[in-house]
C-alpha cells in the first residue's frame, strides 16, 4: 500500500470514513483499508490481550538473519513463534532459508509475514542478548529490559 500510495501522490485525505482512507489527487480517487489508531495511547492497553511469552538467545540468530537477507531479495520473511523459540522463513523463487533460535520443535502459537527489513530494524533496535516475544490477536511485541516494539502482524 505504501507504494502505491507514494505513487498516487495525493493532495488530500480523509478517515471519514470508517475502515477506510480516502485519498485525492488531481485526477482521481483511491481508497484503501486502514483500522483507527489506538486512541489511548498507552502500551500497557495495546499489550493486555497478549497470551504467549516466549524468552530467547537471539545473539547468534539475529547475526544469521543479517547474512541471510543479504544472499535474497525477498521482501517480506515469515515469523513463526512457538511455546519456546522463533522461527524467521525467507523464500524467494524455489528456495527457502530458515533460521531458528531455542525449541521449534514445540507447539506453533502464532505465524505472521512481516517485510524483511522492518522485522531487521526491530531486531537491530532491540540490541540485546535476550528478549521476549509475545504475542496475542493481531499483535506481535518484542521486548527487552529498556526496549518494547508493538506492531501489527497478520497470518
Amino acid at each position: 500500500h505504501t507504494k502505491l500510495l507514494a505513487k498516487f501522490k495525493p493532495s488530500a485525505y480523509s478517515d471519514d470514513l470508517a475502515g477506510s482512507i480516502l485519498f485525492k489527487n488531481n485526477r482521481a480517487i483511491l481508497q484503501l483499508p486502514a483500522k483507527n489508531n489506538n486512541s489511548t495511547g498507552n502500551i500497557l492497553d495495546l499489550m493486555k490481550d497478549f497470551d504467549t511469552c516466549v524468552t530467547l538467545d537471539i545473539e547468534k540468530y539475529v547475526e544469521r538473519i543479517r547474512a541471510a537477507s543479504k544472499i535474497t531479495t525477498a521482501p517480506h520473511c515469515k515469523i513463526t513463534v512457538f511455546e519456546k523459540g522463533l522461527k524467521t522463513t525467507i523464500r524467494q523463487n524455489n528456495s527457502e532459508v530458515s533460521v531458528s533460535t531455542g525449541n521449534t520443535s514445540g507447539l506453533v502459537k502464532k505465524v505472521c509475514h512481516i517485510p524483511l527489513l522492518v522485522w531487521m530494524t526491530f531486531l537491530k533496535c532491540l540490541d540485546a542478548k535476550i528478549i521476549q516475544v509475545l504475542t496475542g490477536g493481531d499483535n506481535l511485541c518484542l521486548r527487552t529490559q529498556s526496549t518494547i516494539i508493538v506492531t501489527r502482524a497478520l497470518p
